[in-house]
């Protein structure tokens, strides 16, 4: 007896025991409807390529012939190939494996995943491709695991690396500035990138501050920073930072006189620039501190002082930027003048002197006394007194 089913290329030892005196003795084999004379002897070998039957005949000089035949199944060892759509993704991306398995009837789709030892199976379909998702760097493979004669057979092995998904955060910044405040800007990337660049968008123009996870600008206009990391598999991380950007506002006071009656009208004349609200502020002769007198957003305002006053105008918005103040403008009073006379005979005889007298209170420019008499003004002095 032989094993009767073998695998492509295993050689096969046929032996027959005859009784009797035979005239000869044949082994034949049998396969794709051909036959074919092995050996004219009770021993032959053969390697057969595919399933065949083997027949010995003893022929008989005035005897029947006697004749015993062998049927030999051949599987053939099956050839496996394995090749995968990328050899590099993205972590959880699609990876389509592409399997050839030959005559295989049956296999099995393993993988080791980096750190593992072993191959561990992950399906037995049997399918020409197979869609993959590596979270880590992992080897594949497919071996047969048909029932057969021959030896299992295993694919080359292909291995797919994967790239971690990219994070990207931002340490938290002042989100409104005063113009001219600098502001550092810092990442942190989780993942490995191709590059880490900061934009910034302002006016409608966008343009790289860095090309690193750190950054600084001062902006002069509000504006938006973003951080992007590019993967080389992954997809691009970003983060977006907006900044709003205070203008420090430029004020300006003046007024239409440096000095007035008291009580006069004067009109201050402002400019406050950016601002969106002022507080209008004064303080008299002899004060300490200013003092709010009025909130108006407006260009002109009309003071009536009574005493020396010096006045100034501040910022009031709500801003990023410290308060501005104009420069102080100082209007100096003058106060009314009051002229008494002392009381003197109004009738007199001709040739009769009179003495003249007149107090005043302010502070008089000068002092003249005229007289008025027959259509005619002459000045008699210019002191109190006459």
């Amino acid at each position: 007896p032989i094993e009767t089913t073998l695998c492509e290329g295993t050689a096969v030892s046929l032996k027959a025991s005859v009784t009797g005196t035979p005239a000869s003795i044949t082994w034949e084999k049998q396969v794709g409807g051909q036959t074919s004379v092995l050996a004219n002897d009770k021993e032959t070998t053969d390697t057969p390529a595919q399933s065949c039957e083997y027949t010995v005949t003893a022929a008989g000089q005035l005897c029947p012939d006697a004749t015993q035949s062998l049927s030999v199944t051949v599987d053939n060892q099956a050839t496996l190939t394995l090749s995968a759509s990328a050899n590099a993704v993205c972590v959880n991306d699609n990876v389509t494996l592409s399997a050839s398995y030959g005559t295989a009837t049956a296999i099995v789709w393993e993988k080791k995943e980096e750190g593992e030892t072993a191959f561990a199976d992950f399906s037995t379909d049997l399918i020409q491709q197979q869609v993959v998702n590596p979270t880590h760097k992992t080897t594949y493979r497919i071996r047969s695991a048909q029932s057969s004669a021959c030896p299992e057979s295993v694919s080359d092995e292909v291995t797919v690396s994967t790239e971690d998904s990219l994070r990207v955060s931002v340490e938290p910044i002042e989100t409104t500035l005063c113009e001219g405040t600098a502001v550092s800007l810092k990442a942190s990337v989780t993942g490995t990138p191709a590059s880490v660049t900061w934009e910034k968008q302002a006016g409608g123009q966008t343009s790289v501050l860095a090309n690193d996870k750190e950054a600084t600008d001062t902006p002069t206009q509000s504006c938006e920073y973003t951080v992007t990391a590019a993967g080389q598999l992954c997809p691009d991380a970003t983060q977006s930072l907006s900044v709003t950007v205070d203008n420090q506002a430029t004020l300006t006071l003046s007024a239409s006189a440096n000095a007035v009656c008291v009580n006069d009208n004067v009109t201050l004349s402002a400019s406050y620039g950016t601002a969106t609200a002022i507080v209008w502020e004064k303080k008299e002769e002899g004060e300490t501190a200013f003092a709010d007198f009025s909130t108006d957003l407006i260009q002109q305002q009309v003071v009536n002082p009574t005493h020396k006053t010096t006045y100034r105008i501040r910022s009031a918005q709500s801003s990023a930027c410290p308060k501005s103040v104009s420069d102080e403008v100082t209007i100096s009073t003058e106060d009314s003048l009051r002229v008494s006379v002392e009381p003197i005979q109004t009738t007199l005889c001709e040739g009769t002197a009179v003495s003249l007298k007149a107090s005043v209170t302010g502070t008089p420019a000068s002092i003249t006394w005229e007289k008025q008499v027959g259509g005619q003004t002459s000045v008699l002095a210019n002191d109190k007194e006459t």
